[in-house]
């Protein structure tokens, strides 16, 4: 069990793809329906950052990250990782925490 993520496997000036997940302790007795599916969270190395604010601001959080590896010498894997950490529905948005786990290669 724990909070939220989603889990961003393609991004472009368009738009993106992505799965929305909700982590469980165990897998339920009966198969999944329609959309939705059992599956595991990504793993392996990654970077954590934390992002805390409005939505509006996830730009700069991305921006700051992007140049962060460049300065590293990091390579990301194609995949973004975002666990809401306060409940976007019940939180203030200016109150918000976003952990973005940025994969590496």
């Amino acid at each position: 069990d724990g909070p939220p993520i989603t889990i961003y496997l393609a991004t472009d000036d368009t738009g993106f793809q992505f799965q929305a997940a909700i982590p469980i302790a165990e897998p339920p007795k009966d198969a999944p329906r329609g959309d939705l599916a059992v599956g595991k969270s990504p793993e392996g190395r990654a970077l954590k950052f934390v992002h805390r604010g409005s939505y509006d601001g996830m730009d700069t959080t991305y921006d700051a990250i992007t140049n962060y590896l460049d300065q590293k010498g990091l390579e990301a894997k194609d995949l973004f990782i975002e666990q809401y950490v306060t409940d976007p529905v019940t939180t203030p948005e200016d109150k918000l925490v976003i952990e973005v786990f940025v994969p590496v290669k």
